[in-house]
């Protein structure tokens, strides 16, 4: 937006001139009135090409970017002195790493050209800020151009500026010129809301107010503005920051607000999302242990469970073995490990989920298997007489002869291991 305003002060500022030996550029901190740089941050002091001579002439069109980036404060002026399409050579780049400015914006941004009493002019074409294009400017004499810029979001953050320019004649020290300047630095403000809290519930009859708090670092909140589903519901000019929000329709809402200083600058809050209506069911299901697991002499059974709800949030998740309560836990991730060394067998394991709004839902039931040892302990796919062998040396014993169907009901399984461990007086739970 080009503005009207009255100039404000200029915190960087970044120059062209054709002076009376060199056509020379600066770029400077803080420059009031229009007084020319410091030396520190000069391009192109004397000795270096001047307009007329070196390829360059009086007219000649030249190219320049100014870019600055918030979240380092680094400003960055470059010229293409020698028109070669680049800005890699020698006294076309100045970077100025400023810390005073970074994660700043600034409200303002001035391109200012000068000609000279005597007819020589300054003009500039093709400008762009952020890629918007603002067209050609020039100079008449001792009438400068001046074109003040504001953002319509409060402040610029990251800025290009680019242009083509050219100077006419040699008219002094100073003139002609080109400036471009970036204006009053601010901060935007910080907004948080502080109610409802995400994932809250409420009937279709509740009135709901919200409320949410703002800071500024260098300068005062103007107001908040609320918003539900992206649809402003209203607004608030003091501190405490409320809306009162009625005749809400059924269903979850997303919930932000907006925090504006005195300069437009703002700030969004995070969202929440609360419900209105019906209480929504909890969704849980068991993740650990998988359906149809089988589990070889463990230590500790642990049983996991995966629950959320999406309007009032998971109060408890209650643990089942065959039907039995085993647990209860109140906090994520949900677990239970009550199932200490389980003997051998096979269980069904469930889990019950409520939300606070005492809704209750189950998970669908898995079923494991709890074997005290491997029979095919060699894992080569035969359970036979070394896997005995094997299951005693692990015992520091030996056996003779020993059958595999131990108890001669034609099938090899978990009981014949048993028994022979049973026989040398080991026991498995």
């Amino acid at each position: 937006m080009i503005s009207n305003d009255e100039e404000p002060i200029y915190e960087i500022s970044a120059r062209i001139r054709n002076g009376d030996w060199a056509f020379e550029s600066s770029l400077n901190i803080a420059v009031p009135n229009g007084q020319q740089g410091t030396g520190q941050w000069q391009m192109n002091p004397k000795g270096s090409p001047v307009w007329n001579s070196y390829g360059n002439s009086y007219g000649d069109i030249h190219t320049f970017m100014l870019t600055y980036t918030k979240a380092t404060g680094t400003i960055l002026w470059q010229i293409d002195f020698n028109r070669d399409g680049d800005f890699t050579d020698l006294q076309e780049t100045k970077s100025m790493p400023v810390g005073a400015f970074a994660g700043k914006g600034f409200m303002y941004i001035n391109v200012y050209g000068q000609g000279d009493s005597t007819g020589l002019t300054a003009t500039l074409t093709d400008l762009t800020i952020n890629n918007v294009p603002f067209g050609n400017y020039s100079s008449s004499s001792e009438t400068p151009f001046s074109i003040l810029f504001e953002e319509l979001s409060g402040i610029f953050a990251d800025i290009v500026v680019t242009g083509h320019f050219s100077l006419s004649g040699n008219g002094g020290f100073e003139r002609p010129r080109i400036w471009v300047r970036l204006g009053q630095a601010n901060l935007p403000p910080v907004c948080q809301l502080t109610y409802p809290i995400d994932g809250s519930q409420y009937s279709d009859s509740d009135t709901l107010v919200i409320r949410a708090i703002a800071s500024d670092p260098d300068g005062p909140i103007r107001k908040i503005e609320f918003y539900a589903d992206s649809t402003k519901i209203g607004e608030d000019y003091t501190s405490p920051y409320r809306c009162t929000w009625q005749h809400v329709t059924t269903g979850p809402h997303v919930l932000k607000a907006k925090a504006f200083d005195n300069w437009g600058a703002f700030d969004t809050s995070d969202s929440v999302t609360v419900y209105f209506g019906n209480n929504f069911a909890p969704v849980c299901s068991i993740s650990s242990p998988l359906d149809s697991a089988v589990l070889f002499d463990p230590d500790t059974l642990v049983i996991e469970v995966w629950a959320t709800d999406p309007d009032d949030g998971v109060r408890s998740v209650t643990f089942y073995k065959d039907s039995v309560v085993i647990g209860v836990d109140s906090v994520a991730p949900y677990r239970n490990i009550d199932l200490l060394n389980p003997p051998m067998g096979r269980y069904t394991l469930s889990a019950r989920t409520s939300d606070y709004s005492g809704t209750v839902v189950p998970t669908s039931p898995i079923h494991i298997t709890v074997r005290c040892i491997r029979e095919d302990i060699d894992v080569n796919g035969t359970v036979n007489t070394f896997d005995f062998l094997l299951l005693l040396s692990a015992y520091g014993r030996a056996c003779s002869g020993c059958p595999e169907d131990f108890n001669e009901d034609g099938l090899v399984s978990t009981t014949d291991f048993l028994r022979i461990l049973a026989r040398y007086g080991y026991t498995c739970n």
